[in-house]
């Protein structure tokens, strides 16, 4: 069974709680579930990938774009991975857990996801089996630096 990898962005080496990994069926699914439930992220579908079938390998050296065509397409890309929709909904989009195609969760998401937290927890509501110890201190973390990333 394959899982998903989530990386904090732009942390110091000292710091903790940057890395943590859910099994990509059954373990992603109830993490999904239970922050809805929470109010922390909301159902979303896949948005569109950018074309890039008109790239090939030379457009790259290195694997670092090197013609302007590749670096339009890496551009677009990077602005779907990010992109929270037109939603006007706080939180978390659950697409961006549910594949490791390199979403990037911003801070601004997981601070968004942390405050329907503490208000779900002081109104009562049960930290959830699907957060283990590590997913709230690893969302603290992401909140205070750049978010993070799944892969």
């Amino acid at each position: 069974m394959g899982c998903h990898q989530m990386h904090v962005q732009g942390v110091p080496d000292f710091e903790l709680n940057v890395h943590i990994e859910r099994g990509v069926a059954l373990e992603t699914t109830a993490l999904c579930n239970a922050l809805v439930e929470l109010g922390m992220a909301f159902p979303s579908p896949v948005p569109e990938f950018p074309d890039g079938d008109h790239l090939d390998r030379s457009d790259f050296r290195d694997e670092q774009p090197i013609t302007s065509r590749a670096r339009e397409y890496l551009q677009a890309l990077e602005l779907v991975r990010a992109d929270h929709g037109d939603t006007g909904m706080p939180g978390i989009p659950t697409h961006k857990l549910a594949s490791g195609d390199g979403w990037h969760v911003p801070a601004h998401e997981c601070a968004q996801a942390l405050a329907a937290y503490d208000l779900a927890r002081a109104a009562g509501a049960e930290h959830p089996a699907a957060f283990a110890d590590d997913f709230i201190p690893f969302l603290r973390t992401a909140a205070r630096y750049q978010g993070f990333r799944v892969f």
